[in-house]
């Protein structure tokens, strides 16, 4: 009964089923914690992908107001010197078309660099995710390719 034998056959058996690849208890835990990492880095690489997406589609809609935004800037900078010159020409005060259209450019000139600001934000967002989306993965003790872990 000091149990000599029965350890030891304990012993052989364990061996023999690695060698097998037979899945012993502790070794069937560490699949299962496996599989887990493997499934939580999928879902977060699932998560930071769409994220990404929908930053790209923000960014794209936000780029396109900023150039509509540029484009209509010129058009008023243009009238807003037409206006000038004919006051000019003509020795008249300033009209309240004319004022209303300075404030008006004044007002989208400032919202225009709120969002080119925004757009450089985004994009600077944008390159974090897409940097921890590709290979920044490592930095927080992700799996390479989480298809790969079993």
């Amino acid at each position: 009964p000091d149990g000599g034998a029965g350890a030891s056959l304990v012993q052989s058996l364990t061996a023999s089923a690695s060698v097998a690849g037979i899945p012993m208890p502790q070794d069937q835990c560490q699949v299962e914690q496996n599989q887990a990492e493997a499934a939580l880095d999928s879902w977060l690489l699932h998560q930071c992908s769409d994220l990404v997406l929908c930053t790209q589609n923000s960014l794209q809609s936000l780029q396109a107001d900023v150039e509509r935004t540029r484009a209509f800037l010129v058009d008023l900078y243009h009238i807003l010197e037409e206006l000038r010159m004919r006051r000019a020409a003509s020795d008249v005060g300033v009209s309240d078309k004319e004022t209303n259209l300075r404030l008006l450019y004044k007002n989208l000139l400032r919202s225009m660099e709120r969002k080119t600001q925004e757009v450089q934000r985004m994009q600077e967002d944008a390159e974090m995710l897409n940097q921890f989306c590709r290979g920044g993965r490592d930095a927080c003790g992700m799996k390479q390719d989480p298809a790969e872990v079993s």
